[in-house]
């Protein structure tokens, strides 16, 4: 995988992730590191950790608690004593990361698969997340949650 050092330089932010949040399982909460997990931009070869962050609450518990877990499913309620199970956490940084803008465009500019931000399976993203470690000097990822983004305006259906 080749990631045009021009087009990463186009896509290159800094983004202030001051109060930006995520969910964490309580049993989880105090504890400092986590192991080596296996979700959409895990390293592949375990050489280092992620913490995924959401912008608002209503991300976050979507991505964590929620997935993928009404599908095919005509009911669809979660008890309280599952979201009692789960903290909510504000993140402080001191400075502004320094991260790849995937949001909108970035998969294709840099001739990477969509799937490696959108699709359901995992695997690509994880090769993506690898090289990005290994060939660059990125904080992260600023990528869409693809359950909570909205359509692009050109693909929205109007009432």
């Amino acid at each position: 995988m080749r990631l045009d050092k021009t087009i990463r330089q186009r896509l290159a932010v800094r983004a202030d992730v001051t109060d930006y949040v995520r969910i964490i399982a309580r049993p989880c909460r105090n504890a400092a590191r986590h192991g080596f997990g296996k979700s959409r931009f895990s390293s592949p070869k375990d050489k280092f950790r992620l913490l995924y962050l959401a912008q608002d609450p209503m991300t976050a518990v979507a991505e964590t608690i929620v997935r993928d877990r009404f599908q095919d499913r005509a009911e669809r309620v979660i008890f309280q004593e599952e979201f009692d199970r789960y903290s909510i956490a504000a993140v402080r940084n001191p400075g502004p990361l320094f991260l790849l803008d995937l949001r909108y465009e970035g998969a294709n500019l840099l001739g990477v698969s969509t799937d490696a931000v959108r699709a359901r399976a995992q695997a690509s993203g994880r090769r993506l997340s690898q090289v990005i470690y290994d060939r660059t000097d990125f904080d992260g990822i600023l990528y869409m949650s693809f359950i909570t983004a909205p359509p692009p305006a050109s693909r929205r259906i109007a009432p």
